[in-house]
């Protein structure tokens, strides 16, 4: 990773979670993030992604197997991408999590990285889901709660525990 992120540094408040658009087809935008290095962005399916949470904790989770050079990737935003699909395999987080069409995403970003990439984004709108919503897609990675702390709580914790059950 070129610009290394360190755990204590990082600032989740500015964090970028949109649901979007890009007139780029999802393989040309996934290659302007690489192009431009763009470590700290990345695109993913709103249909497997439960809450902002769930970014987060895999963020933050891969920023922190970076620090302790326990990462499985050579690249921060492919690292975030295993952890949101809670896998440790590539091809399995691209099929279970990642963007399959330009037309309906959600853009996990930081601020720098934002600027970059803004360019190619259009039809932004804040990224929530209704918590039945959640409890669905939370169902994909075998997690059920009752309300949505329990939910929050159990979706850091499957996804940390994540790289250890899937060797």
């Amino acid at each position: 990773m070129k610009n290394r992120v360190d755990i204590q540094d990082v600032d989740t408040k500015n964090i970028i979670i949109k649901r979007c658009s890009s007139k780029l087809t999802i393989e040309r935008l996934a290659e302007n993030i690489n192009n431009n290095n763009l470590e700290c962005t990345q695109i993913f399916n709103p249909k497997s992604v439960i809450n902002k949470i769930h970014l987060i904790s895999a963020y933050l989770n891969a920023v922190n197997a970076f620090s302790s050079n326990t990462n499985i990737s050579e690249r921060l935003n492919i690292e975030m991408l295993l952890y949101s699909a809670m896998t440790n395999q590539i091809n399995k987080a691209i099929k279970k999590i990642g963007a399959d069409t330009n037309k309906d995403f959600v853009l996990f970003s930081t601020p720098g990285d934002y600027k970059k990439i803004s360019v190619f984004i259009e039809n932004e709108k804040e990224f929530s889901n209704s918590f039945d919503m959640q409890l669905d897609i939370a169902k994909k990675y075998n997690i059920t709660a009752e309300n949505e702390k329990d939910l929050n709580l159990f979706i850091m914790q499957a996804i940390a525990l994540s790289h250890i059950k899937d060797k």
